[in-house]
C-alpha cells in the first residue's frame, strides 16, 4: 500500500534538483544537497512529490512559486536520466512556470580600458571583472578641424630600425613587436583624489626655453655626444624634456644644475607599449633632485604628464585630467610645489575646458609651419593671436608655448617655406613677440624620426643648432 507523504518545499526542492542534474533552486530552508553556483536567478515552482513506504516518487504537484536566493558554491555530481541546461538570458522563462526570468547583470572586478576617439572607455571583461569608476568630468571630444597647431614632437625610447606611422604631426616613438596596446599605466587604478591647481603667477615667468631629445637612429646618444650638445643650449633658461628614455631624467637634471639652468619635465604617456608609469617617472625625478640638486627641487621647472593625445585621440579628456591630478598628488608627495599641467594643441585645449581647469599652467604647442598662409616672418604674431584664444578659453590662466618652431629642409606648404634663412626668421619673429613662457622646437635634427604624409617631408629638420 502506498502511503503519500508530504515532505515541504525543501525535501521536494532537493529530490527535484537530482532529478534535473544540478538545477539551481532557490528556496531558503537548509538543503540536503548543495548545487552548483550560476549567475542567474531562477524562478520555479514550490514542489510536492508524494512517495511510497521506499522512497520511491509516484506523484508530483506544484504549488505557489518561490524566488531563488544565491546557492552555495560546491561541485555536485548527480547520475540522473536527463539532463537540464539553464541559459541566461533577459527573455528565458523559467523552467516549469511560464514566467520571465529576470538576468541580474554580472559585478565587473576587472577591466581593460582601451581609449578610444568617440568614448571614454571600452571594457574588456573576465568573469567577474573589476567595477569601472567613471570620471566625475565631462568627456568633450576633440574636434576633427585642421589645426594650424600641428606640432613634430619629440619622442622618448630611442627608435628601433622601423617603426609605424604617427596618425598626427607628433612624431611618435616607434612601438615594440607586441600587437597588444596596454593601457596608459599611471599608478592604481583608484582615482586620485582631486587637487586643486595653483593660481597663476606672474612673477613666475619661465625664460625661453628649448626642447631636447636624446636620441638617435636606432640608439641613444652617448653621454659625450649629450655633455656637448648641452653645452650648446647653455643660453636657454629651461630645456624641455619628453620622458625618461636613454636615462634623460638624471642627465638632465645634473646638466642643468651645472649651468644654473632648469628643466621642463614630462610623463610619456601612450597606449602603446611605450608609456610610462607616472610613479616611475617621479621616483626617478625625486632621485635625480636628491642626487645631482641636493634634493632642491626648483631645478625643475614644470612638468606636463602627456604631449597631445588629446589632439590625436589616443586619450579623452576625462583621462588626462585625471592622470594630472595622480601626477600632481605624487610629485607634492615627494616634494615638488611647481606647476603640472598637460600639453595640447590650441583647438583641444579650447576644446575641453577641463584640462585648463586642472592645469597649474594651460601649457599649447603652436606651430605656425603648419598654415599653409603664414610666412616665417610672421610667426610671433600668428602664436601670439593663438596664446590670446587659449587664455580667453582658459579664463584668464596663464598661457606657456610648449613647442614653437620652423623647419629648415622639406617641402613648402604654401607660403610656408623651409629654409635655414625662413627658420633664423621664424625664431626671431618668435623672439620679437615673447620674451619668456616659450620653448623653442628643437634643439638639434632628429634622424630616428620618419616622415609622413602631413610633415612636408620636414620632420627630421627642425633643429636650430
Amino acid at each position: 500500500m502506498q502511503n503519500k507523504l508530504f515532505f515541504g518545499t525543501a525535501i521536494g526542492g532537493a529530490l527535484f534538483a537530482s532529478i534535473v542534474s544540478g538545477l539551481p533552486h532557490q528556496h531558503n530552508q537548509k538543503r540536503a544537497i548543495t548545487t552548483e553556483v550560476t549567475f542567474t536567478t531562477v524562478t520555479v515552482a514550490n514542489v510536492i512529490v508524494y512517495v511510497d513506504e521506499g522512497g520511491v516518487p509516484v506523484e508530483t504537484t506544484t504549488l505557489g512559486l518561490a524566488t531563488s536566493i544565491a546557492p552555495t558554491f560546491v561541485e555536485s555530481t548527480f547520475s540522473v536520466s536527463s539532463v537540464f541546461e539553464v541559459q541566461p538570458s533577459a527573455t528565458e522563462h523559467a523552467i516549469g512556470s511560464g514566467l520571465p526570468v529576470s538576468t541580474p547583470p554580472v559585478v565587473p572586478t576587472s577591466s581593460k580600458e582601451v581609449f578610444a576617439s568617440d568614448a571614454q572607455f571600452e571594457l574588456t571583461s573576465h568573469i567577474l571583472p573589476e567595477p569601472v569608476i567613471p570620471s566625475t568630468s565631462e568627456v568633450k571630444a576633440p574636434s576633427l578641424a585642421t589645426s594650424t597647431t600641428s606640432t613634430t614632437s619629440a619622442a622618448p625610447p630611442p627608435p628601433p630600425a622601423s617603426y609605424a606611422d604617427p596618425k598626427t604631426s607628433e612624431a611618435i616613438a616607434p612601438q615594440p613587436a607586441t600587437s597588444a596596446i596596454p593601457e596608459p599605466s599611471y599608478g592604481s587604478l583608484q582615482p586620485s583624489p582631486v587637487s586643486a591647481p595653483q593660481p597663476p603667477n606672474a612673477d613666475d615667468r619661465f625664460p625661453i626655453g628649448i626642447t631636447y631629445d636624446p636620441f638617435k637612429p636606432g640608439a641613444c646618444k652617448t653621454e659625450q655626444e649629450v655633455q656637448n650638445e648641452w653645452e650648446q643650449m647653455k643660453s636657454y633658461g629651461v630645456v624641455r624634456i619628453y620622458g625618461r628614455g636613454c636615462n634623460t631624467i638624471p642627465t638632465a637634471v645634473r646638466l642643468a644644475k651645472a649651468n644654473n639652468q632648469r628643466v621642463f619635465a614630462g610623463v610619456w604617456m601612450s597606449t602603446g607599449g611605450d608609456s610610462e608609469d607616472t610613479d616611475t617617472v617621479v621616483k626617478e625625478l625625486a632621485e635625480a633632485v636628491r642626487t645631482h640638486a641636493g634634493g632642491d627641487w626648483s631645478v625643475i621647472a614644470l612638468v606636463s604628464v602627456e604631449n597631445e593625445r588629446i589632439s590625436n585621440r589616443q586619450f579623452t579628456a576625462s583621462h588626462v585630467v585625471d592622470a594630472i591630478n595622480r601626477a600632481r598628488q605624487a610629485l607634492r608627495a615627494a616634494g615638488y610645489t611647481g606647476p603640472v599641467g598637460a600639453v595640447e594643441t590650441v583647438p583641444a585645449m579650447i576644446e575641453n575646458p577641463m584640462i585648463c581647469e586642472a592645469s597649474d599652467i594651460a601649457l599649447v604647442n603652436v606651430h605656425t609651419f603648419f598654415d599653409s598662409s603664414c610666412k616665417a616672418e610672421d610667426s610671433g604674431k600668428k602664436i601670439e593671436d593663438q596664446v590670446a584664444r587659449v587664455r580667453k578659453g582658459c579664463n584668464g590662466k596663464r598661457v606657456v608655448v610648449t613647442e614653437a618652431g620652423w623647419p629648415h629642409q622639406g617641402d613648402a606648404n604654401g607660403v610656408a617655406v623651409p629654409s635655414r634663412q625662413n627658420q633664423r626668421a621664424a625664431v626671431d619673429s618668435i623672439k620679437s613677440r615673447f620674451d619668456h613662457d616659450v620653448f623653442l622646437f628643437n634643439a638639434f635634427d632628429s634622424p630616428w624620426k620618419r616622415d609622413w604624409a602631413g610633415s612636408f617631408n620636414a620632420e627630421k629638420y627642425w633643429g636650430i643648432h
